[in-house]
């Protein structure tokens, strides 16, 4: 199975961010703008996976996209963070 993202702000596609076969850490990762290293979190969010497609508004910047993307997290997933 394939495995990857595309678009999203800054790239040739920024109105649309499209995830497949991406792990729960992966998403966690592209919503916070960390690394794997930094992330502290059970061990199943890197075995459960799942497809994204998010339409991004024209003119959002990577800041505000990432602040989407946690949005998405906490109502989808009811994901709690803890900084």
């Amino acid at each position: 199975m394939m495995v990857g993202a595309s678009g999203g702000p800054g790239t040739k596609d920024p109105e649309r961010y499209s995830a497949q076969n991406f792990d729960l850490g992966g998403l966690v990762q592209v919503a916070f703008g960390i690394n794997r290293y930094q992330l502290s979190a059970p061990a199943w969010l890197n075995d459960v996976r799942f497809d994204v497609e998010v339409k991004v508004p024209a003119g959002a910047t990577a800041e505000q996209f990432r602040l989407m993307m946690q949005d998405l997290l906490q109502e989808r997933f009811k994901m709690a963070t803890h900084h």
